[in-house]
């Protein structure tokens, strides 16, 4: 591999890896499906049961819901009320913006600014269902985003110290929660939202990550990290997940579900329209990765093989410095003997003496003389053309040499992304076989890895089938050089000896 492809991919890891630590949360929430912490249908009781009376509840009988002001719109009034009237015994908080605003600033007064400039109102939303659950503790139940009616009474989720339900493709939702009053996941939760409102310029990344499902997500799977998510008693500080089964699938599970999803714009159409075209948008990804890759690689090597070439210029020169340099052919004993006296004078050590250089394979038949491995001095008045360029990318002469360079590399290309693929495939099976991390990744994750693969091996091999194609040509050009060079001294031989007579 030639130093600066070398160069270039070390830089590309280095950026890559930063990368990929900046987003590491998020890409191990690929792989995270909450089966640890999840409550399984066997633990939860049918509905009307009297197991349910025996079971210990940790968490009060609140149900926490928001909206603008007290007048819920009519087609939410029938999920409304299937929640209270199944729990006449619970006591019922509706938080209108007004009533938010003032918990905030009666118990929360640090958080009261970064409340007031949330850019989105759906924000404000979303920050005082984690408050409320924080300070109160109890249920709450998404009445705005993407609400939903109670489906069985909840009293069985009230024996967690927290809880939360797994949404697809992976991660957790805000839509429906409970807690225990200060619980400490909540707490980090609420501690968090300083730190993560930014503003991502499209509505619904902001929203999202700043206060939505996937801030949660990031700060549930940071908490699960930390070494708390332990203990299912009132003073504990794990997190349940109640899983989709559970949740609204089936005649038994808690909550019937209706979308609404109110809040939503232009940008998150486009999002989920790209999330249902994703094979379309991964492959097009890829290509237009490949080709910034290739031309960011195509500067960097013009750049590097420019300053390459006036190296080489500046140290070979012409043909006979070259040849000049491989030998020095009259320095050792008998390169040349003193033949017959003549009447010119030749420059030497000794001007009065008239003498004639003569090669020995002057005498010698013209088909015995054998190609040397080291080049005589140049025959007098011999003027060598000019040397051509050293073939690379940056100084190919012919449309010929650019098409075979390029078809080189093409194939290159094409057998290294088979070769790789090939591989990448492989280590799929495998992975799939014997890894439940790799099983539990998505598929366009899973997709994306094969691709990268056959990238990677793509650029290798075709750079590797480039450089030896250069070093191809670069042996063809000094082969065509020194066989001229040799030509000439077999024309310069057949003239028979010459004489130089040096001027008074």
């Amino acid at each position: 591999m030639r130093r600066g492809l070398a160069i270039f991919l070390i830089t590309l890891s280095i950026l890559v890896i930063y990368l990929i630590h900046s987003v590491y949360t998020l890409l191990t929430l690929l792989v995270e499906n909450g089966s640890a912490d999840a409550i399984h249908s066997a633990e939860i009781p049918a509905p009307n049961s009297p197991l349910i009376d025996n079971m210990a509840r940790y968490i009060p009988k609140i149900i926490h819901q928001t909206y603008i002001n007290e007048s819920v719109p009519e087609h939410w009034r029938e999920a409304q009320r299937s929640c209270i009237d199944l729990h006449e015994d619970y006591e019922y908080k509706m938080w209108t913006d007004a009533k938010s605003r003032e918990l905030i600033a009666t118990e929360y007064p640090w958080f009261l600014n970064t409340f007031d400039n949330y850019s989105q109102p759906i924000q404000r939303a979303d920050a005082i269902r984690y408050f409320v659950l924080a300070h109160f503790g109890g249920i709450y139940i998404d009445l705005d985003d993407l609400f939903q009616g109670c489906n069985r009474r909840l009293d069985p989720l009230l024996s967690y110290p927290a809880w939360v339900r797994r949404t697809a493709p992976t991660g957790i939702s805000n839509d429906a929660m409970g807690s225990t009053p200060q619980h400490p996941f909540f707490l980090t939760v609420i501690e968090s939202l300083r730190a993560y409102d930014k503003n991502w310029r499209l509505p619904y990344i902001t929203v999202m990550y700043s206060t939505g499902p996937l801030f949660l997500s990031v700060i549930w799977k940071k908490y699960m990290s930390s070494g708390v998510n332990t203990g299912d008693d009132a003073n504990g500080g794990r997190v349940r997940i109640l899983m989709m089964d559970e949740y609204n699938r089936y005649p038994w599970s808690f909550f019937s579900h209706h979308k609404g999803s109110s809040w939503h714009g232009k940008d998150a159409r486009l999002i989920f329209w790209m999330g249902s075209h994703w094979i379309m948008l991964t492959l097009m990804g890829f290509l237009l990765a490949g080709v910034v890759g290739f031309g960011a690689w195509w500067v960097w090597n013009r750049a590097l093989l420019l300053g390459q070439q006036k190296r080489i210029k500046k140290r070979e020169g012409g043909v006979w410095e070259r040849a000049m340099a491989w030998t020095n052919w009259g320095s050792g004993k008998g390169g040349y003997e003193l033949t017959e006296r003549h009447e010119a004078k030749c420059f030497n050590s000794s001007p009065s003496l008239p003498i004639t250089l003569r090669s020995p394979l002057i005498d010698a038949p013209r088909s015995s003389i054998p190609y040397p491995t080291l080049f005589p001095p140049t025959p007098p008045n011999y003027h060598p053309p000019p040397p051509p360029r050293m073939p690379t990318l940056a100084s190919r002469r012919t449309t010929a040499e650019q098409a075979a360079a390029s078809s080189a590399a093409l194939r290159g290309a094409a057998v290294g992304a088979a070769k790789f693929g090939g591989a990448s495939l492989l280590l799929a099976v495998v992975g799939t076989l014997v890894s439940p991390l790799y099983r539990n990744l998505t598929i366009q994750f899973k997709v994306f890895l094969q691709l990268s693969g056959m990238t990677l091996g793509g650029w290798i091999e075709a750079d590797r089938r480039l450089r030896g194609y250069e070093f191809w040509r670069l042996m063809e050009q000094r082969r065509a050089r020194d066989e001229a060079v040799w030509r000439e001294w077999e024309r310069r031989i057949g003239e028979g000896p010459r004489t130089v007579e040096k001027k008074d």
